[in-house]
């Protein structure tokens, strides 16, 4: 089977994620085990970035139990096949993997090193694959169910996200303050400022609330630089941007700590739907800045101290 091209595969995923947008639900804004855990039934590998805001809303959508997917080529390994009348249904997603090759010079001919040997570059190569859910074929629950999520208890759950919000401050160099009536983060201060925990309706709004202004924290100057503050943001397209790298960093981080994924800032929806129809590859573009931000976090939640399963380290935090 003739596996669709990229361009195409930006294509259909955008048009996906219009159709929620435009529906009024914003692609991230699913429970957890949806956003968090969309994997190959056969690798067992993580979808993440917008291959997975994307199989997300195609689950939503399509009704499937799992967030579980395979080539029809992996099905035929686990003893199935994709049935009948679902080979028009696979989704199409994007794979990217780094390789090597001998670096050349403007005649094309191999540059060598001092030992005489052909010189080698990396780079990165892409493609697309089409998967079906597990639904969409006969392979066996039994092959693929150690790879359904498992629900932490809720203590537990908590526990984590805490001691992890903890050692992400002590590992990172912007302060934080808990005070007002609104979050946001102030650049000029390199500040996070959050209000008190008995302000919201939920621990969880709590915790993501705490995610979604980290990730902006990580666009400072002294970090990954993504112009907070700077010419860019003067406009509502900039500041629409920033924010979607910031929902996006809150849901993929949640996912991984069992807190459904919501929208904070609603206001945008209309803002990301147009930019959206006008770049196919505008979420693909934000969802990679939201792993990188996502990933700095984690680093400084490691530098803080954070190890999962220990006791949790305080939050100063006293409402």
């Amino acid at each position: 089977m003739r596996n669709p091209s990229v361009n195409s595969t930006y294509e259909a995923q955008a048009e996906a994620l219009l159709a929620s947008i435009k529906a009024g639900v914003a692609p991230w804004a699913k429970p957890w085990q949806s956003l968090g855990a969309q994997r190959n039934a056969a690798t067992g590998r993580l979808y993440n970035g917008g291959n997975a805001l994307y199989l997300a809303a195609v689950q939503a959508v399509e009704g499937y139990d799992h967030p579980l997917w395979l080539t029809w080529r992996q099905a035929s390994k686990l003893g199935g096949h994709v049935k009948q009348g679902e080979w028009k249904n696979g989704r199409p997603v994007l794979w990217f993997r780094l390789d090597e090759k001998v670096k050349t010079d403007e005649n094309g001919e191999p540059v060598l090193d001092n030992n005489g040997d052909p010189k080698t570059v990396n780079f990165w190569r892409s493609g697309c694959s089409t998967v079906y859910n597990v639904a969409q074929t006969t392979v066996e629950t039994k092959k693929y169910q150690r790879l359904l999520p498992e629900v932490m208890p809720e203590h537990k759950r908590n526990t984590e996200v805490e001691n992890f919000l903890a050692a992400v401050v002590e590992g990172s160099t912007f302060t934080q303050q808990y005070t007002g009536d609104r979050a946001c983060y102030i650049p000029a201060l390199d500040e996070v400022r959050i209000p008190p925990a008995k302000l919201y309706k939920a621990i969880e709004e709590f915790y993501a609330t705490h995610l979604h202004e980290y990730g902006h924290a990580t666009g400072h100057k002294s970090r990954l630089a993504r112009g907070l503050g700077e010419s860019a943001f003067v406009n509502r397209e900039g500041y629409a941007e920033e924010e979607l790298v910031a929902e996006l960093t809150a849901a993929f981080l949640g996912a991984e700590f069992q807190i459904d994924g919501r929208c904070q800032h609603a206001e945008y929806l209309g803002h990301w739907f147009k930019a959206l129809e006008n770049d196919t590859r505008y979420f693909y573009k934000a969802a990679g800045k939201a792993k990188k931000a996502a990933a700095w976090i984690k680093k400084a939640a490691s530098r803080g101290g954070y190890k999962p399963g220990e006791q949790p380290q305080p939050m100063k935090e006293a409402a």
